[in-house]
């Protein structure tokens, strides 16, 4: 891995290189390879620097559409970057806490302790024998508040995690929205005032403001917001018949009103990912979404007929992060995920979310 971070590093000093010299092509050609070992590394640094150099790259080679996704693919990794040395603060702090925490717990167990030794000298045996009993409900009780403890700070700070990546996504969901989509939709209008354009080239405009409507979505989805939970699960399904080849069908109750915005997020955000790994690793040809409303609860169900896994193996296998995001999300809503997987049979998986108290479905 040492070797091949040199390696990435110096493919990116001879993209810097040749860019400065005005040698676009062997800029390229040593931009493309850098960024696949830095891929590979997951050097994030690193890569956020190649994607610069790659969209100047493009740029002054005229591949506009290439050099406006490199530059989003920047903007990106700053923001991840920025986001690792967040939380890194809070591992910090809550180190310290912790730290105190347990020094303070410690030193009233060491007071118990002493009380007990005092007892048991003076007690002898029956004494004794409460003493190492006084002694292991007080070694249970502390270890059980140090388990709740570590339990509700991990808690805490995956919500807080995730809270932030949310904020994040909303905010560049807004700026390429309003940003760079409504600059490009101008630049449409007058370019169609303007000049007599091949329709060919009109089609490339289009597609490109397309897509980054399509990726603006992606990061946030603003029908949670216009249009509420259900018609935004609704698009998702939408989305993966108009884009996708897989053939998708959904039976959605209607759950608007039913959970606060950060709750309705969590459920949207579960679902996607889901759908997300059936594209990604099932190899299915069909799924299926049901979402269904019960008095005290909502079921969500979603299924593939694809090549099914072993769920124990593929949540510690390396890269697993999108099955342990599902499950603190799931356990952020306070419900329950089950997964059936059989090869070739497919993947069903199974949530329960409990309706807030109060706003109990009908």
């Amino acid at each position: 891995n040492t070797n091949k971070s040199s390696i990435a590093y110096n493919l990116n000093e001879l993209l810097t290189l040749y860019k400065q010299k005005g040698n676009y092509d062997q800029a390229l050609f040593y931009g493309l390879q850098s960024r696949e070992i830095a891929e590979e590394l997951q050097a994030f640094p690193l890569l956020r620097n190649i994607y610069r150099h790659l969209s100047d790259v493009y740029e002054a080679k005229g591949l506009y559409k290439e050099s406006l996704e490199t530059y989003r693919l920047h903007k990106v990794y700053s923001d991840s970057v920025g986001n690792v040395e967040k939380v890194s603060a809070i591992d910090r702090l809550k180190a310290e806490f912790d730290f105190e925490q347990q020094r303070k717990d410690a030193a009233q167990v060491a007071a118990l302790l002493e009380k007990d030794k005092f007892i048991a000298l003076n007690q002898r045996n029956w004494a004794m024998a409460g003493g190492v009993l006084l002694v292991i409900i007080v070694a249970l009780i502390y270890r059980g508040i140090l388990d709740r403890k570590e339990k509700k700070s991990k808690m805490a700070l995956t919500h807080a995690l995730i809270e932030t990546q949310e904020a994040e996504r909303k905010r560049i969901a807004k700026e390429m929205h309003d940003g760079v989509g409504q600059s490009l939709l101008m630049l449409k209008n007058q370019m169609r005032s303007h000049w007599a354009l091949p329709e060919s080239e009109m089609e490339i405009i289009e597609q490109t403001i397309s897509e980054v409507r399509t990726i603006s979505q992606n990061l946030h989805p603003y029908q949670l917001e216009r249009l509420g939970l259900t018609k935004a699960l609704e698009s998702i399904v939408d989305q993966l018949d108009k884009h996708t080849t897989l053939f998708v069908s959904a039976e959605i109750d209607a759950i608007d009103g039913l959970f606060a915005p950060d709750e309705e997020i969590n459920i949207y955000r579960t679902v996607q990912e889901l759908f997300n790994n059936i594209l990604k690793h099932s190899a299915a040809t069909s799924a299926k979404l049901i979402v269904e409303k019960k008095q005290s609860e909502i079921l969500i169900q979603v299924m593939d007929n694809g090549k099914g896994f072993e769920y124990g193996k593929s949540f510690t296998k390396i890269g697993s992060l999108g099955l342990k995001t599902l499950k603190e999300r799931v356990e952020m809503l306070k419900g329950e995920i089950r997964y059936e997987s059989v090869d070739p049979k497919g993947t069903k998986v199974h949530i329960k979310v409990p309706v807030p108290v109060g706003l109990k479905a009908v």
